[in-house]
């Protein structure tokens, strides 16, 4: 198994489980973890993987990109797209991705968990608005 710097990564059966692990950086996005949730991505694009869930350790699920890191890159918007592209390649896979939090109900923030079917199924998990 592929050892992660900055994710916790296990699979049982056809579910993996992946945790963002950077706590003390509110699980923020930096480059490490950049590489290392493209190559989780890879290791979910199996016919066998049938769920990816995806969680963050400690108080937060993810601030987004590290700013501090943002700052220290040498091309700031290099830097947001590697994120973005991380992100798009885990939820291309052919699996259900389901990314939970842990936040109390009473947060205006609350969003216990968010459904992303496989792209076959995929539609926005919104309402769409009526017109008039």
């Amino acid at each position: 198994m592929t050892e992660f710097e900055t994710l916790q990564f296990t699979r049982t059966g056809s579910i993996v489980n992946i945790v963002l692990d950077r706590p003390d950086a509110a699980n923020g996005m930096n480059a490490a973890m950049t590489r290392d949730l493209a190559a989780a991505a890879t290791l979910c694009d199996t016919a066998e993987t049938k769920v990816v869930t995806l969680t963050g350790a400690g108080r937060f699920f993810c601030a987004g990109g590290d700013l501090k890191a943002m700052a220290a890159a040498d091309d700031p918007g290099a830097f947001v797209k590697g994120i973005a592209n991380a992100a798009k390649k885990l939820v291309a896979k052919n699996a259900d991705l389901i990314v939970a939090n842990d936040v109390s109900p009473d947060s205006p923030w609350a969003c216990p968990v968010i459904w992303c079917w496989p792209p076959s199924r995929r539609r926005s998990p919104w309402p769409t608005p009526r017109p008039g």
